[in-house]
């Protein structure tokens, strides 16, 4: 049920992503904390895409409005593997 509703909170950001051939693969939330994974196609413009700490900053601000339970957001970001 959390998935659902996150699925639902964030489909702005999903729609906006998806434009650039990414998505949020919303993972559970747990003590308030709302988990996601960004998933990047091969045809992911990935400079396009906002970094880490600002999409989950913004996607905190945004679930908020409607899921006001939400504390944080925790980002599963594959850019931060590749680069590291």
């Amino acid at each position: 049920m959390d998935q659902d509703n996150l699925l639902v909170a964030v489909q702005g950001f999903r729609e906006a992503l998806q434009a650039d051939h990414a998505d949020l693969e919303p993972l559970g939330l747990e003590q308030g904390v709302a988990r996601f994974r960004l998933l990047l196609g091969e045809e992911t413009c990935q400079e396009c895409i906002l970094p880490k700490d600002v999409l989950e900053e913004t996607l905190v601000f945004s679930l908020r409005q409607t899921m006001p339970e939400v504390r944080g957001v925790e980002l599963d970001d594959p850019r931060e593997a590749a680069s590291g």
